[in-house]
């Protein structure tokens, strides 16, 4: 099954609103990825593309050129999204592009298409599962590798203990 329906089955999300979450993800993955690692992507899974656009139209993604990872966070948008933001920096100590910081500007994305935070937790593991599927193990970490995030994720929290991963990262901000 594809992403898509993936999210839309196990999730309950509405198609549109599972294309324009998928396109904001790739796109901050976009951003952090090494050189060619996303063309490698969207050579295997040219749908991403559309995804992405998706995402730009409505407003979640703003054009490549109009700015980085702070556009990307919400900015000044506050609510849960700037709370959330806030407490990854101060209690992950989450700088420049780190997993916090990736964190709240991943849920300040998805956050605009009506996605908690716990439904973002749900859908990156699908997104990477997707991905691995496309570009196989070494790809994917090649991919990811900018992403702390979700090099987290991969990983499976490394040794943080019972909450470790991308649950125990949100579990400590609330």
């Amino acid at each position: 099954m594809d992403l898509i329906g993936q999210l839309t089955q196990q999730l309950g999300l509405a198609p549109d609103t599972a294309q324009a979450a998928s396109g904001s993800l790739f796109s901050l993955i976009q951003q952090h990825a090494p050189a060619g690692a996303f063309q490698q992507l969207l050579g295997a899974a040219p749908e991403v593309a559309g995804w992405m656009s998706r995402a730009q139209g409505a407003g979640a993604v703003p054009p490549a050129s109009s700015g980085g990872l702070g556009a990307l966070g919400g900015g000044s948008s506050g609510g849960l999204s700037g709370m959330l933001g806030a407490a990854a920096g101060s209690m992950l100590g989450g700088a420049g592009g780190g997993a916090a910081t990736q964190m709240a500007a991943l849920t300040g994305m998805l956050g605009r298409f009506g996605v908690s935070p716990e439904m973002a937790m749900k859908v990156l593991p699908l997104a990477l599962q997707f991905v691995q599927s496309k570009l196989g193990p070494q790809g994917t970490q090649q991919l990811v590798s900018g992403m702390p995030l979700l090099q987290q994720l991969l990983q499976g929290g490394g040794a943080q203990g019972q909450g470790g991963g991308l649950g125990g990262m949100l579990g400590k901000l609330f």
